[in-house]
């Protein structure tokens, strides 16, 4: 069949691709992903990424407790894709939007997440970028933040079948003595207000979400 004069194939590594927008200096194509979590009968708690921002998470954000008084990591989440029909190339710059709070502490105490990009082959991983959030540090009273974490990602390949994951991690530092502590993480796609973190009360320019988002830039082969 002939081709329409002015029209472009699209590379075959993005043909199945819709993105959310462009970036044509740039090269890539952003999707956005929303984190969630779900639940079988047996109480087992899976967490995951979807393209759908109409899922209901089966917890409108996770909270954890740490009473320790030493500096540590509190949590580690990994939200997955389902693995790649085709191949995939990303790079550019990511972006993990995301509402957190340190919560119910009675001493001083300090949490920040650290976000990273890997690669998941069902077996392993591969680091692809990392980033830092906000401290948060509080005495008494609950301490909640939305924050926009930048991450320069490095042109990664990854195979059908592979899967890319998000990890949300916590770490907690200056804890003067030991007591229980909260830290927590939001995620439900539909934006429902969490028992911590109320998008409908708190101070918008605090937490304005629920939602988890992470923007990934697919490599459009121009």
């Amino acid at each position: 069949m002939a081709q329409i004069p002015g029209a472009y194939p699209l590379p075959a590594e993005t043909a199945v691709a819709s993105y959310d927008y462009t970036d044509i200096a740039e090269g890539t194509g952003t999707v956005i992903y929303y984190g969630y979590n779900s639940k079988t009968s047996a109480a087992t708690v899976s967490y995951h990424l979807s393209k759908s921002p109409l899922v209901y998470s089966a917890d409108i954000e996770t909270i954890t407790s740490h009473g320790s008084a030493s500096s540590a990591q509190v949590y580690d989440f990994d939200f997955d894709l389902p693995s790649f029909n085709l191949p995939q190339t990303i790079r550019g710059t990511a972006m993990v939007n995301s509402s957190y709070a340190v919560s119910n502490a009675a001493v001083n105490v300090s949490g920040w997440p650290v976000v990273r990009l890997r690669k998941w082959d069902g077996t392993s991983s591969s680091e692809v970028a990392v980033g830092t959030g906000e401290e948060l540090t509080l005495s008494g009273a609950d301490e909640i933040t939305t924050s926009s974490i930048v991450l320069a990602v490095p042109s990664t390949h990854f195979k059908k079948g592979e899967t890319l994951r998000l990890t949300m991690e916590m770490w907690k530092r200056n804890q003067q003595q030991p007591g229980s502590n909260d830290f927590v993480l939001a995620h439900d796609p539909k934006d429902r207000d969490g028992q911590v973190i109320t998008k409908s009360t708190t101070d918008p320019d605090k937490a304005g979400t629920t939602i988890l988002a992470v923007h990934i830039p697919f490599n459009l082969n121009l």
